[in-house]
């Protein structure tokens, strides 16, 4: 019986693949950055202290969130490519698991900037883009945050929900772990008799053809593998709509719909 498979990772076509290296041309490079970041860290407490000053020291703020939000985006996307190419990787794994610790990290340090612009006031805040043309830029994300003012909490809460990051998202991991690491399909069959590979890159172009045998066997296959494991996937989920309950009744607003609206 024919049997059509999904190829492996290096018998696909160099165009077909993500080019990795335009981010970073190795794995040393985004060390390099990675440790770069972290050690940045630290001072945005001068950052931090110099924001109240006045418009150079709130634009000077920005510049440093925006430029650590940047630089860990660009560690993300390197890790995130590697990961999702292979999560059955352990190096790739590795550098996901690091860079969403990074992420958590960085989220703490830099959530003092919400509060405290709240606390300088719209007023002076718009007295302050007056002065400083180059805040203008930043006119909706001010309109936007004082519109959210009442559930932004004090900075050290703000601190640990930033932190929180890293931790609340081993729910993600461990679905993207299990559905593309350990779930296994059994073939879909074609009306002619023909065996094809269920896989997470092979499922929906199935379901998408014309061989009606083909989309039927393949959809049993893909619901049995997952209903193996729905006591897991069950628990998994549980945890992730408590980690929505606690980030709504932590922003005080009145329950998961508000919080996500």
């Amino acid at each position: 019986m024919p049997e059509t498979s999904v190829p492996p990772r290096e018998e696909i076509p160099e165009e077909s693949t993500w080019n990795a290296e335009s981010v970073f041309e190795s794995v040393r490079e985004w060390e390099e950055e990675f440790r770069a970041v972290e050690a940045s860290l630290p001072g945005l407490d001068t950052v931090k202290e110099n924001l109240g000053t006045g418009p150079g020291g709130l634009l000077a703020a920005f510049n440093a969130v925006e430029d650590i939000e940047r630089r860990t985006m660009k560690l993300y996307i390197y890790a995130s490519m590697s990961y999702n190419v292979d999560t059955r990787s352990q190096a790739a794994g590795g550098l996901y698991d690091r860079i969403m610790g990074l992420q958590g990290r960085a989220s703490g340090a830099i959530a003092f900037l919400a509060p405290m612009v709240i606390g300088l006031g719209r007023e002076t805040v718009g007295r302050w883009m007056e002065e400083e043309p180059r805040l203008s830029v930043y006119r909706h994300f001010f309109d936007d945050l004082f519109r959210r003012a009442a559930h932004t909490r004090s900075a050290e809460v703000e601190e640990l929900l930033g932190m929180l990051a890293g931790p609340f998202s081993s729910p993600e991991a461990l679905f993207n772990s299990l559905s593309n690491s350990d779930l296994s399909f059994r073939p879909a069959k074609t009306s002619g008799g023909a065996r094809l590979e269920v896989a997470q890159g092979s499922i929906d172009a199935i379901l998408s053809g014309s061989d009606r045998e083909a989309r039927k066997t393949a959809w049993e296959s893909y619901r049995d593998g997952y209903l193996a494991f729905k006591n897991t996937f069950a628990s998994n989920l549980s945890a992730s709509v408590k980690q929505d309950v606690f980030r709504s009744s932590a922003r005080r607003h009145e329950n998961t719909l508000d919080a996500a609206l």
